[in-house]
């Protein structure tokens, strides 16, 4: 039995990624060169800059600065509160229209977890991206715009979903004001910013925070039926991720920090397969013990 339960957990450790101290001859692996130790840094002093202070402080139940100028997609000057007047809640996102990742990422599964959602957008709840980059421009929002719409294919998507540009002091304000906090990257057009989306009620207070850059329908439509009652929200678990990657100073190139998520699943993956297994040497213990008190050895 215990030779059966080696055969099978080995390959499954191995993907996963896990040592259980077997022989070396039953599991070897050519040797990989480690990198110069001066050619390696997990987080360079630059990246740790840049990303100082980056994050999320939760200001539930405050309202935004309504009165807030910004521009619009057809280079009208519109103040913040003339999108909370329409009796119902609205989706918030806080990016920049040139960001070369996230952004665009976030802006993605907002379209696919509203388009799941039994509810109408421009009727029962509106979209609302501000950006946090001052040299963006309303044609180019005006482009964006145009892009989410013509992806989420819905009536009312058109004044449902709305981008706004605008000065930097009226970003600050606003980002304050959600608790948002993003800074520039120092000789880059790009930011440092968590990815995530606030439900405001139709007032404009802040109801629930969605971390992450993928939210479930069935999460997002409760936020957007408690802010539409005018309810604060309860918590959401709140995953702490300043930016999408992490850098890697031996290949010079940033990386997409799957190869965590990956070793979490494997780690998970052991359990499971552990439990599993376990379960079946119990029932085949039980079923010996049975066997040997049946035909009792004389």
């Amino acid at each position: 039995m215990r030779n059966k339960l080696a055969h099978l957990l080995l390959p499954l450790l191995t993907l996963a990624g896990v040592s259980i101290g077997v022989p070396t001859a039953a599991v070897a692996q050519p040797a990989t060169p480690a990198p110069p130790p001066d050619r390696y840094e997990s987080v360079p002093p630059k990246m740790a800059r840049d990303t100082a202070g980056v994050g999320i402080t939760e200001h539930r139940g405050d309202t935004l600065p309504l009165d807030t100028v910004f521009t619009d997609t057809s280079g009208r000057d519109v103040k913040l509160g003339d999108y909370f007047n329409h009796g119902r809640p609205v989706i918030l996102q806080l990016g920049y229209l040139s960001c070369p990742m996230i952004c665009d990422v976030v802006s993605k599964n907002i379209v696919d977890s509203v388009k799941d959602l039994d509810l109408s957008i421009g009727h029962d709840y509106d979209v609302l991206y501000i950006s946090i980059n001052p040299q963006d421009k309303w044609p180019l929002a005006q482009r964006k715009k145009q892009t989410y719409v013509d992806e989420l294919n819905k009536p009312g998507a058109t004044a449902g979903w709305n981008f706004l540009v605008g000065q930097e002091s009226n970003i600050k304000h606003v980002a304050d004001a959600v608790g948002f906090n993003f800074r520039k990257i120092d000789g880059k057009d790009e930011f440092s910013h968590p990815p995530m989306i606030v439900v405001l009620t139709a007032d404009g207070k802040i109801s629930r925070y969605f971390y992450g850059w993928s939210y479930p329908s069935k999460l997002l439509r409760t936020g957007l039926i408690e802010a539409g009652q005018g309810k604060i929200g309860g918590y959401v678990e709140q995953i702490t991720i300043a930016l999408c990657y992490h850098y890697d100073e031996y290949s010079g190139k940033y990386t997409f920090v799957w190869v965590n998520l990956m070793k979490a699943g494997g780690v998970l993956t052991v359990i499971v397969v552990f439990a599993v297994l376990g379960r079946l040497w119990l029932r085949d213990w039980r079923a010996s013990r049975r066997a040997a008190a049946a035909h009792p050895v004389t």
